[in-house]
């Protein structure tokens, strides 16, 4: 139902912070470790709806009342393999559990209803957010590379 860019400067995640009530200190952190400057996302519902009015009350609200989830994409500055060993470091430094999905190794946190899964293939990061643990989980399969 729609797609963009976001250029996680720090007065985004002040803004994004403000508006879920989190703390995105440590999201700061990773962001600037892993030298991120854009992020891609789309977002996906099961029926056509306004977005113009829906995203005034912001994104949890969206994600919860009309069972829409996001998919963002970003390409980390570093190599693969130091994307890869420090992934799991980095994770649950931010509060989030590994787990298997179709058999690779996802990130997992949630909170008051918001469904957050990360995975990484090579240097580029993908993060899903749904208001379901199943929505989530399919959300970040769609991400994996089919064989």
């Amino acid at each position: 139902i729609g797609a963009g860019f976001l250029f996680p400067r720090p007065e985004v995640l002040d803004t994004l912070a403000r508006r879920t009530g989190g703390d995105v200190q440590g999201l700061r952190q990773a962001i600037g470790t892993a030298r991120i400057e854009t992020v891609a996302f789309a977002l996906y519902a099961q029926q056509p709806l306004a977005l113009d009015s829906l995203l005034q009350d912001g994104l949890i609200p969206l994600l919860e009342r009309h069972g829409v989830a996001l998919l963002g994409v970003a390409r980390a500055g570093l190599p693969s393999l130091v994307v890869r060993l420090g992934m799991g470091v980095v994770a649950r430094q931010g509060g989030l559990e590994p787990m298997q999905v179709e058999g690779r190794t996802v990130y997992r946190l949630s909170q008051e209803g918001v469904h957050l899964r990360l995975y990484a293939q090579g240097n580029l990061l993908y993060l899903a957010l749904a208001p379901t643990p199943a929505l989530a989980d399919a959300t970040i399969a769609s991400a994996f590379p089919r064989d």
